[in-house]
């Protein structure tokens, strides 16, 4: 911008409000952004660099000190996935769980958060139920299933001619399904209330635009209600994929440090050996967890790079 002077000479002064509003946006980012900078630096970065190296040493008993190791945790590593029947447990553990969490766990819970945003006969009823275990302690619902699944399954079974010699927790053949439904179960919870939320946000004209086109109620939830919250999916899904490894199934809740083995996920493992763990274990533990952590993030980076790339838009 321009302006006269007293002499007829031109002064630009838009100039200066131009670069004293940019140094007012970059002061702003830069606030914005500092503090998850400096938590993500404090609390991961230096809470874990003693992991990361005592990935690379070893623990002396004479010295009481840890030296250098090299990579010989991490070949001890690759040698006890091929010879260890806990770590292979593992391994299959976690992936099921993050496949059927993902899958059937996810499907349900947009089934679900759509008939409670549709406002259906006891939608509010749904909606405390798959809550309450976020209500109630960790410890308190994990009692009251296993006293149910235990307790009471078999004497349903017996009321309905079926001879149930064992709970289904206390069965060794359905342990690990039980469980596993317990924690699809309580991952509804949280899920139902942030997808109902998110679904409310929807504008009623386009709804009822669609409902006037005489959409039905599946075709407006795939046209219209997933890709409106498939931002929210996205999270959900990232969440899951960095759970893979960290994920116990709360089977420390159900069972202390004494799970089967063939109940193993890393998640349990790793929660279990850095509880029980002396010194000499401690590099051995961080070569693992430096190991899970190096295939964890391309796998987060890539899952939410094709679910963005590859999901629908809401426009």
């Amino acid at each position: 911008m321009f302006a006269l002077t007293g002499k007829g000479q031109q002064k630009i002064y838009g100039r200066n409000s131009l670069g004293t509003r940019k140094k007012a946006q970059l002061l702003f980012y830069i606030t914005m952004i500092a503090l998850p900078i400096a938590q993500f630096l404090v609390f991961y970065l230096y809470i874990n660099l003693d992991s990361f190296t005592l990935a690379f040493q070893e623990y002396s008993y004479e010295s009481n000190t840890f030296s250098w190791y090299g990579v010989q945790n991490f070949r001890q590593i690759f040698e006890d996935f091929g010879t260890l029947a806990f770590l292979k447990h593992s391994i299959v553990n976690s992936l099921v769980l993050f496949v059927w969490t993902m899958i059937f766990g996810s499907a349900v819970a947009i089934l679900f958060s759509y008939y409670v945003f549709k406002k259906r006969f006891g939608h509010i009823i749904f909606k405390v139920f798959l809550f309450l275990p976020q209500i109630l302690g960790g410890v308190v619902v994990v009692i009251m299933y296993k006293y149910f699944m235990d307790e009471a399954v078999p004497v349903l079974a017996k009321l309905l001619g079926w001879e149930m010699e064992e709970g289904l927790i206390a069965n060794p053949a359905t342990q690990f399904a039980s469980i596993l439904f317990y924690s699809i179960y309580t991952g509804f919870g949280i899920q139902v209330l942030v997808y109902s939320s998110t679904m409310s946000g929807i504008s009623d004209s386009i709804i009822e635009s669609a409902q006037l086109d005489g959409i039905t109620p599946i075709k407006e939830l795939i046209f219209i209600v997933i890709p409106s919250i498939w931002e929210t999916f996205i999270t959900f899904m990232v969440a899951s994929v960095v759970g893979i490894f960290t994920n116990q199934m709360s089977l420390y809740t159900f069972f202390g440090d004494k799970a089967d083995h063939s109940l193993y996920t890393f998640g349990y493992y790793l929660y279990k050996q850095v509880l029980l763990a002396g010194n000499n274990e401690y590099p051995y533990l961080s070569a693992m967890g430096f190991l899970l952590t190096v295939i964890a993030i391309p796998l987060t980076l890539f899952t939410r790079w094709a679910l963005t790339k590859f999901g629908p838009r809401s426009d």
